[in-house]
């Protein structure tokens, strides 16, 4: 099992921005799912976010970077599809590449 960490950003979007019947689908794909396997659900990311990866739920993506050596998956971003790549987001949240 791979051990989640969130950002800082990530969890405040979590608790607050997103609608609350997703807040639901994203905790149980994050348990479910990335907690599991995070190479197996996810989808490796290209350009700007070069060794993130991608898990889809509905219309919201969840973007993380995987620690292989000590099993952590550190969620950077959840938001809707149109706003989670976003070069902005990107340089205001610290997202660390």
């Amino acid at each position: 099992m791979y051990e989640i960490q969130y950002s800082k950003n990530a969890a405040k979007r979590l608790d607050n921005k997103i609608i609350k019947e997703y807040i639901r689908l994203i905790q149980a794909a994050i348990l479910e799912k990335l907690s599991v396997d995070p190479f197996l659900y996810g989808s490796a990311l290209k350009g700007d976010w070069k060794g993130h990866y991608k898990l889809r739920v509905g219309t919201y993506r969840i973007v993380y970077r995987i620690d292989v050596p000590n099993k952590i998956v550190r969620i950077v971003a959840i938001d809707h599809r149109r706003m989670v790549y976003n070069v902005w987001m990107l340089k205001s949240n610290n997202i660390d590449k």
